[in-house]
C-alpha cells in the first residue's frame, strides 16, 4: 500500500464523514474514528435535524449546522487555532466528531410516582395522581452535548428520559398547587394546566439545551376512596328530595312486603328505623301527621282521669285529620273488656274486636265516662261499681 511522507497508510486516511440515522432513538451519535486520521480537505456531510460537533482532546471545536463542507483551515477556525496551525495544514489530523439529532421526539410518557398534595376548598388537603406526555428537541448542540450527553458514544432518548420526566412532573406539581383551581372543576381545566405547566417546564430545559415542545395532561385522578366518597355524593344529588324518595322506595316494596310472612312487619321496623334516623340527623325524612287523640265520652264535664294519658296539644294550628271511628269498650258484669259495638268479650290489650273487627280504645266508666284502670272494681271518678 502506498505511505504517505509521514509513513501512515493512505487508506486509513477518512475522506467522508456522515450519519445516515437508521433510527428512532438515538440523540448522539459519535462518528467512529477508531485511531484514523480525518484527511486534510474531506468532505463531512451534515443532514437536515443534525448537527456536527468536532472536539480535540476534550475541547469543545467547531459545530456544524446542515450542508456540506471540505474541512480546511478556512472552515475549522476554532480547531485551526487549537492545534496552532499557523500557517494551515497538509497532513491528516485527529478529532472526535459527534454527531446531534435536532429533530423533535414525541409520544413520552410521564406520571406522579407519588401523590400532590393539595389543599382544597371543598375536600380539604387531597392526594391527586395524574399523566399524560411530551415531547422535546435539542436546539444548543453545545450545551446539551455538556450538560446531559459528555462524551458518551452513544446517548438514546431511554438515557434522558428519567431526567426530562422528572422536570416536568416537578413544574407539573408547582403549576397544580399554584393554580388553586378546585378538584371538581380540574377535568375541565386541562389544557390551561397544560399551557402553565409547558412555560415552567421550559425554563428548565433551557439550562439543558432542550426545547419542550409539547406537553399534555391527560387525567388527574383522586384516591379510590375518595372517589367512591364523590360518587355517593352524586347519587344523592341525583336522588334530590330524598324524603320523598324514601316514601316512594316503601310504597313500592309494600306489594312484595304483603305477599311474604312477615313482610309487613320488616317494613314497619324499617319505618320506625327510618324516623329514628331522620331525629339523629336532624330532621325528618318523613313528614308525621298530627297525633289523634280520642277522648272518651263525658257526663257534665267530668274530667278524664289522669290514669289514662293524653298527649300533649300543639299551640299552632294545623289541618283538620281523618280519624279512624272508636267505640269505647264497655266493662261486664263479670269485670271483664266487652266490645261497645257487639258487647263480644275482648282479650287483654286487644285494639280490635275479635268479632266485629271494630277498633277499640281505652275502658271507660259507663256512668261518668272516666278511663278505668284494668281490674278495677270501682270507678275512680264517680265510685260506680264495676
Amino acid at each position: 500500500m502506498p505511505k504517505s511522507r509521514d509513513g501512515i497508510i493512505s487508506s486509513q486516511f477518512i475522506e467522508v464523514i456522515e450519519w445516515i440515522d437508521d433510527t428512532t432513538d438515538t440523540i448522539v451519535h459519535k462518528f467512529p474514528v477508531h485511531g484514523n486520521h480525518i484527511k486534510n480537505g474531506a468532505q463531512l456531510t451534515v443532514r437536515e435535524s443534525q448537527v456536527a460537533i468536532f472536539l480535540n482532546e476534550g475541547q469543545m471545536g467547531d459545530v456544524f449546522s446542515p450542508g456540506r463542507y471540505y474541512l480546511t483551515t478556512e472552515n475549522i477556525p476554532i480547531l485551526t487555532k487549537l492545534k496552532s496551525w499557523k500557517y494551515g495544514f497538509q497532513s491528516p489530523f485527529m478529532a472526535d466528531v459527534y454527531f446531534v439529532n435536532t429533530k423533535q421526539f414525541a409520544g413520552f410518557r410521564w406520571g406522579t410516582a407519588n401523590p400532590i398534595l393539595m389543599r382544597d376548598s371543598e375536600l380539604g388537603v387531597v392526594r391527586l395522581r395524574s399523566y399524560g406526555n411530551f415531547a422535546f428537541r435539542i436546539t444548543d448542540a453545545q450545551e446539551f452535548f455538556w450538560e446531559i450527553a459528555g462524551t458518551n458514544p452513544n446517548v438514546t432518548t431511554e438515557s434522558v428520559n428519567s431526567y426530562l420526566r422528572g422536570l416536568v412532573v416537578s413544574a407539573f406539581s408547582d403549576t397544580l398547587a399554584k393554580s388553586r383551581v378546585p378538584v371538581f372543576d380540574l377535568s375541565s381545566n386541562y389544557l390551561e394546566l397544560s399551557r402553565l405547566t409547558l412555560g415552567i417546564a421550559q425554563q428548565r430545559f433551557n439550562q439543558a439545551g432542550v426545547e419542550l415542545c409539547g406537553f399534555n395532561v391527560e387525567s388527574i385522578s383522586l384516591p379510590d376512596d375518595v372517589e367512591r366518597h364523590v360518587d355517593k355524593r352524586s347519587s344523592m344529588g341525583v336522588i334530590g328530595d330524598f324524603d320523598k324518595y324514601a316514601k316512594f322506595q316503601m310504597a313500592d316494596s309494600i306489594p312484595d312486603a304483603m305477599a311474604n310472612p312477615g313482610g309487613l312487619a320488616v317494613l314497619g321496623a324499617s319505618f320506625v328505623l327510618g324516623q329514628e334516623m331522620a331525629k339523629t340527623l336532624g330532621g325528618n325524612f318523613f313528614t308525621s301527621a298530627t297525633p289523634t287523640v280520642v277522648m272518651p265520652p263525658t257526663t257534665g264535664g267530668t274530667p278524664v282521669s289522669p290514669a289514662i294519658p293524653v298527649p300533649p296539644t300543639s299551640t299552632a294550628a294545623s289541618a283538620p285529620v281523618a280519624q279512624t271511628p272508636v267505640t269505647p269498650p264497655l266493662m261486664s258484669n263479670s269485670g271483664t273488656k266487652v266490645c261497645g259495638n257487639c258487647k263480644e268479650d275482648l282479650p287483654s290489650g286487644a285494639a280490635f274486636c275479635i268479632n266485629c273487627g271494630q277498633k277499640v280504645g281505652p275502658v271507660f266508666c259507663p256512668a261518668c265516662g272516666a278511663g278505668i284502670v284494668s281490674g278495677s272494681k270501682f270507678c275512680m271518678g264517680c265510685g260506680e261499681k264495676l
